[in-house]
C-alpha cells in the first residue's frame, strides 16, 4: 500500500521532530539519557503509527557500522 497522503507524512515528520528536540534537550539534563539508538526507534515508531502505508527498513549495528544508514524508507 502506497502512502495515503503526503500532507500527513509532512505533518507526521515536523511533529516527530519537534518531539525528538524535547527529548535531545531532556536527555541533556544530568541523571538522563536520551541516544542516538533512542531517537532512531522512537522516530521509526511515531511514523509507523502515524502514517498508513510507510515502509521503513531499520539497520543492525553491523549494517549500519558497514553502511552508515540507521534506516530507509
Amino acid at each position: 500500500m502506497a502512502i495515503d497522503s503526503l500532507r500527513g507524512l509532512c505533518t507526521a515528520m515536523d511533529t516527530a521532530a519537534l518531539e525528538t528536540w524535547r527529548r535531545i534537550e531532556f536527555g541533556r539534563l544530568p541523571g538522563r539519557r536520551f541516544d542516538e539508538a533512542s531517537i532512531t526507534d522512537n522516530l521509526l515508531f511515531t511514523l509507523q503509527n502515524q502514517v498508513p502505508g510507510l515502509l521503513t527498513y531499520q539497520s543492525n549495528q553491523v549494517q549500519e557500522r558497514d553502511s552508515g544508514a540507521d534506516w530507509e524508507w
